[in-house]
């Protein structure tokens, strides 16, 4: 069963030997501060074929060339890095090696991996996923900086705005930001994946809904709640000509035991998603807007 506990402490102290007391977390010095290096010359994606494969498990070569964005040298505690990346994403991803060579479990499986070598694929698999899982972790908790993120966050209106300046502010992608500011808020909120490119069903535009994320205080107040699988291209077809919109004309509803809360949505198109943040409008300090349509998500 995982079990953030552990992760986070290291994160925790981390920050601590370093001395971080407000962000943003400062990538490379914590890079060399766990006695790693990044490879400055060769970037990840001009690493030959045979580097790869000593790092990756051969089966997954083909798959991986394109989607890994970092990888972490045990042998020379190195971490390669893809040179395209966004700056948010960059500092994620370069916490994420970090971790693989900062977590002291990790270290010690790294220095003998016959241990790992003598399991059987499933059990290596699992431990390889655990690993990264980790290592996600202690990323996400090292750059947010364990709960300062949301203290200011409960200081800010209440807001998409709050969670782009807070990216801005850790050096985070707005993404991520978005993310973490509604899983961790006291406040009901709910935000959208979307699919950047559209599908035409059933004769209509629509935008697939690729993950959604609650707040514990959404969880609790809807808990039959369940995610719309596709949205109308008429929600979010303000956010098809500008990047970033305060609020959506259009609401979407949501089922609740005995009624239908309606759902005021602010938007943001990146580059790789449309990400709609809502906010339930049964009684929290949102502005009230008249619906003018119900709008019919699954």
């Amino acid at each position: 069963m995982r079990n953030p506990v552990q992760v986070i402490r290291e994160a925790r102290r981390l920050l601590d030997e370093m001395g971080i007391a407000g962000p943003p977390t400062p990538i490379d010095d914590c890079v060399a501060y766990a006695d790693l290096t990044i490879e400055q010359q060769i970037p990840l994606g001009s690493l030959p074929p045979e580097k790869y494969r000593a790092l990756l498990d051969y089966k997954v070569f083909a798959l991986t060339m394109e989607r890994v964005f970092g990888l972490y040298d045990p042998t020379t505690s190195t971490i390669y890095l893809k040179a395209d990346m966004t700056p948010g994403r960059r500092s994620f991803v370069t916490l994420h090696e970090v971790g693989h060579g900062w977590l002291p479990w990790q270290r010690l499986l790294a220095a003998h991996p016959d241990g790992i070598e003598n399991l059987t694929p499933t059990e290596r698999q699992r431990r390889k996923d655990e690993n990264e899982w980790q290592a996600n972790v202690f990323a996400t908790e090292t750059l947010f900086q364990l709960d300062r993120f949301e203290l200011e966050a409960r200081e800010m209106p209440f807001e998409l705005q709050s969670a782009v300046q807070l990216a801005t502010r850790y050096g985070a992608s707005i993404h991520a930001s978005l993310r973490r500011y509604v899983e961790r808020h006291e406040q009901r909120a709910v935000l959208l994946v979307l699919e950047v490119l559209p599908t035409i069903r059933a004769g209509k535009i629509q935008y697939r809904v690729l993950a959604s994320h609650r707040s514990p205080s959404f969880h609790q107040r809807y808990r039959r709640w369940r995610a719309p699988t596709w949205i109308s291209e008429t929600v979010v077809r303000p956010l098809l000509t500008r990047k970033f919109v305060t609020d959506l004309p259009q609401e979407l509803y949501i089922e609740g035991d005995m009624e239908i809360i309606p759902v005021a949505l602010q938007g943001l198109h990146n580059a790789h998603n449309l990400l709609l943040f809502g906010r339930p409008k049964d009684g929290q300090r949102v502005p009230h807007r008249a619906p003018s349509r119900i709008l019919r998500t699954r």
